[in-house]
């Protein structure tokens, strides 16, 4: 009978503290503007805060009380802009999309280390070990915390530890950015498929004892590029994207490579199709070689051999 008897109080009790908190509720509760869950809605919900608000629910308060600029859901992209500017009464704001690239292609098939790292699986602990296990300090660590911090899926690393942004899904969101010890991720636009993929400000010297992709400041590209689109700074090739017309010339010269193209093989120029190492080679022999010197015996013997013969 006691435990009947205690069942009942304590049932009375939750009873009448749930009611009075339902009375609460409805007396004390903050109306909600219907166009701020109307904006919501239309968000992509990724909640990765690249707007500046705490997500989609925070910012949808922003775009509606606080008149806060449509164009800061890197996500949505230009759809979702167009959607904000209708329902909000807005203009549009034609913003230039932007991807996430990264500026080190040194794998461990490429780039020497210094030793062999076998800790926590995160590029912050890494670093704080000497730097991180690579030679070149400037070199991505290739454990993942930028892939981790992706929350699009948008970037993969190789079995060498090669880190490699999936361009089509990036959004721009700049999450992988700071989080990145090394400072080589970059936001630039989109429209680009010409980008130097090397970040060291060393010497040529050390960066060819301890990496094979890495620009040597040979300036052979700028030579090469007749836009101004590529100027050597502080020992590495630096391009000015405005500029750039996607010729294609400073991929074809650079000897290591580090210049990268995502041009299709059939937009590029002819002379970027073929013998793309032979004709880098040639002509950062032709920079090396010195005024008034003479020509070898067999630079001779193939110029002999390449006249017609007359009959």
């Amino acid at each position: 009978m006691l435990i009947i008897w205690s069942i009942v109080a304590v049932g009375s009790l939750a009873l009448f503290f749930g009611l009075g908190l339902a009375v609460a509720h409805r007396k004390l509760a903050v109306e909600k503007n219907p166009k701020i869950q109307e904006v919501e809605e239309i968000l992509p919900q990724a909640n990765c805060g690249a707007c500046g608000f705490p997500g989609c629910a925070g910012y949808a308060v922003g775009l509606v009380e606080e008149n806060s600029s449509i164009d800061l859901c890197p996500p949505g992209g230009k759809k979702l802009i167009k959607k904000l500017a209708e329902m909000l009464d807005k203009d549009v704001i034609e913003g230039e999309r932007m991807i996430a690239r990264i500026l080190c292609s040194g794998d461990l098939q490429t780039a020497k280390q210094k030793y062999h790292y076998n800790g926590i699986t995160d590029c912050n602990q890494a670093v704080a070990l000497f730097g991180g296990s690579k030679v070149c300090s400037y070199g991505c660590i290739g454990l993942g915390s930028c892939v981790r911090a992706c929350a699009f899926d948008a970037i993969d690393i190789t079995k060498d530890l090669n880190v490699i942004i999936n361009e089509p899904k990036c959004t721009g969101c700049t999450l992988c950015v700071p989080v990145c010890p090394k400072d080589i991720i970059h936001m630039v636009p989109a429209k680009t498929r010409i980008y130097n993929s090397c970040s060291s400000l060393d010497k040529s010297g050390p960066v060819k004892k301890y990496c094979n992709v890495g620009c040597t400041a040979c300036k052979l590209c700028e030579k090469a590029c007749e836009h101004d689109a590529i100027k050597v700074v502080n020992n590495l090739a630096v391009f000015t994207y405005d500029n750039c017309t996607e010729c294609n010339e400073c991929t074809v010269v650079c000897p290591p490579d580090s210049i990268k193209s995502w041009i299709p093989l059939e937009e590029q120029s002819e002379r970027a199709k073929v013998g793309l190492a032979e004709l880098a080679k040639q002509q950062q022999e032709k920079a090396l070689k010195k005024p008034g010197e003479k020509e070898s015996k067999s630079d001779k013997e193939e110029e002999k051999e390449e006249e017609p013969v007359t009959a």
